[in-house]
């Protein structure tokens, strides 16, 4: 780590930027339950005070500096995780004043670093993405299909692979735990077992029927359409049902994996 002094010695500017990439890295060691160098924590806390910098961050810094003494200093002791809370929220303050924000895939969330998909319930309930564009939405689908027990997803050769960097940091770990394939529409509905074989295949498109109305079935294929054009002709006309979510806004639409969310949450309830 850099000297405290040298820091110190920093541009305002430069000070700040790697002030809150130690702040990041005290934060990611008090979460893993490692020990830490609380000496040189305050330390830094005391550098941000004497900073020419947010008022929120100078107070914060100081309360910081103080729990930090009360707890008693140590060169390589461990911090309880509520110290490491406190160096996330003092970072991202900074990274604000500073005008660069954390991305979702910056955040380390709790749970998702080794996801054991041996654990997860699963439903016999998949998703066919059909020419997606988005890799972050493609991310935060899996994401949300992993914690709604999805058994597989299936992908039109147009929608960008969750092995993409943007997909896989936006998933969070989720693209590892849940399987997934690339194939066309057809190939999908075969593969899940379509309404030939008593599984519904649910297109989710306006115009259709309300979800808070809609008994899901055990399972199903429930597709999914591009973010501009939603689903293809095709996909409607393979679908059993058409299923909506109600809204009230004026713009009567949401993203794609905002919908894929909320209508995966609803059917992971009704078969509880």
């Amino acid at each position: 780590m850099i000297a405290l002094r040298k820091l110190a010695g920093l541009s305002t500017k430069n000070r700040l930027r790697k002030a809150a990439e130690l702040l990041r890295g005290f934060e990611a060691e008090i979460r893993a339950s490692r020990p830490v160098d609380s000496y040189y924590l305050a330390g830094l806390c005391e550098t941000l005070v004497r900073s020419d910098t947010a008022d929120a961050v100078r107070e914060r810094a100081v309360k910081l500096e103080e729990r930090l003494r009360k707890a008693g200093l140590s060169l390589s002791g461990p911090l309880s995780p509520d110290f490491g809370r406190e160096c996330g929220v003092i970072c991202t303050i900074i990274l604000t004043e500073l005008g660069t924000a954390l991305a979702d895939w910056d955040l380390r969330i709790p749970g998702t670093e080794l996801l054991d998909s041996g654990a997860r319930r699963v439903l016999p309930v998949d998703l066919f993405l059909e020419d997606l564009r988005s890799p972050f939405n493609v991310g935060n689908i899996f994401r949300s299909a992993e914690a709604f027990g999805v058994r597989h997803i299936y992908l039109s050769p147009a929608t960008p692979s969750p092995e993409q960097p943007r997909a896989s940091r936006s998933s969070m770990g989720a693209s590892l735990a849940v399987p997934w394939s690339v194939c066309s529409l057809q190939e999908a509905c075969l593969a899940s077992g379509d309404s030939g074989n008593g599984t519904q295949v649910i297109a989710l498109e306006t115009g259709g029927t309300g979800i808070g109305s809609y008994s899901f079935p055990s399972g199903g294929l429930l597709l999914l359409g591009n973010e501009e054009w939603g689903l293809s002709e095709e996909a409607l006309l393979r679908a059993d049902v058409r299923l909506s979510i109600p809204m009230g806004g004026a713009k009567a639409s949401l993203n794609v994996s905002v919908a894929a969310a909320i209508t995966l949450q609803r059917w992971f309830e009704s078969r509880q």
